[in-house]
């Protein structure tokens, strides 16, 4: 077992985002999360990872670490990409991820000076670098031509191999590319298939 929710429930306000969620996310699994936007993938990754608390339920984890690519990118502002990869100590040399997700020309840049689409996959790289048992995965391909969406399945794949991911996306090319289990939100309720 890795991570297992027992009748989570979540709300913001009037919004009952999650209603009575339990499922439990499997050791070395990849998962590809799913639903309309505002369904709560987000939440249920923010809840997973503790930056969210449950209403009620409960939700048991087994001293995992965690590393979270975040819908926004949240490099740190001051250094550059090769030293916001540097920061968290990676396990995997930080040329080879940069040169995996197209980011080599970028590695002396600062987050200021590179484009939508380049903070998004240099925030997945240092994600995909960092030493964790769980790889939490937000929008991974959001502002990607079809070529980087290609190298972001290719190095998810590479980078969480043997351990938990859970990627939420839209995207129907990442799902069919990445062959995961999927975990589909739809009105608060979850469902989850091979």
């Amino acid at each position: 077992m890795s991570i297992r929710f027992e009748h989570v429930y979540k709300s913001f306000g009037e919004n009952n985002v999650l209603q009575d969620i339990s499922f439990e996310a499997d050791k070395g699994t990849l998962y590809l999360l799913t639903g309309s936007s505002g369904s709560g993938k987000t939440t249920l990754l923010r809840l997973i990872s503790a930056l969210e608390t449950p209403d009620s339920g409960k939700i048991h984890r087994n001293k995992e670490t965690f590393s979270y690519a975040f819908q926004e990118t949240r490099l740190f502002p001051q250094l550059s990409v090769l030293e916001n990869i540097l920061a968290i100590k990676p396990r995997v040399p930080a040329e080879e991820i940069l040169q995996m997700l197209d980011l080599t020309e970028a590695a002396e840049k600062y987050p200021h000076e590179l484009s939508g689409g380049m903070k998004k996959r240099a925030g997945l790289a240092r994600a995909l670098a960092a030493a964790a048992d769980v790889y939490l995965l937000d929008e991974p391909t959001a502002g990607q031509d079809a070529d980087h969406a290609r190298l972001v399945a290719d190095a998810i794949k590479k980078y969480t191999a043997g351990a938990t991911a859970i990627v939420s996306t839209h995207d129907t090319k990442l799902i069919s590319d990445l062959n995961g289990k999927i975990i589909r939100i739809a009105n608060g309720h979850l469902t989850v298939t091979d």
